[in-house]
């Protein structure tokens, strides 16, 4: 396992930390209320370990947290949608493209 080192990832303060613990407590909460979803749809699990992998990717290259801010709360609002309306493929394949869009930004 890999030893967490603040400083990498942008950290030099408590409020910064607080920032960076708010950002990964939301998203691990969005990713178990899309894991635990009654609605079995094979596409939404794909997505969500996409996701979850683009999270590990954040998590282990990101050092401006702003930006990181910025984009989570995005991507917070479009798994929010997700979950809220897990039967509307067409919504869903929308959703999963602009979260994919603003992964693709952050990994940049």
């Amino acid at each position: 396992m890999k030893r967490f080192v603040p400083e990498q990832y942008g950290i030099t303060s408590l409020a910064d930390a607080e920032k960076f613990a708010e950002l990964t407590d939301r998203i691990v909460v969005n990713l178990k209320a899309i894991e635990e979803s009654e609605t079995d749809i094979d596409d939404l699990f794909q997505t969500t370990n996409a996701i979850v992998g683009n999270f590990q990717v954040i998590n282990n290259d990101c050092n401006d947290l702003d930006a990181l801010y910025e984009t989570s709360n995005t991507i917070t609002g479009n798994l929010s949608i997700i979950n809220a309306d897990k039967d509307d493929l067409d919504e869903l394949e929308r959703q999963t493209n602009t979260i994919a869009s603003n992964l693709t930004t952050i990994n940049r």
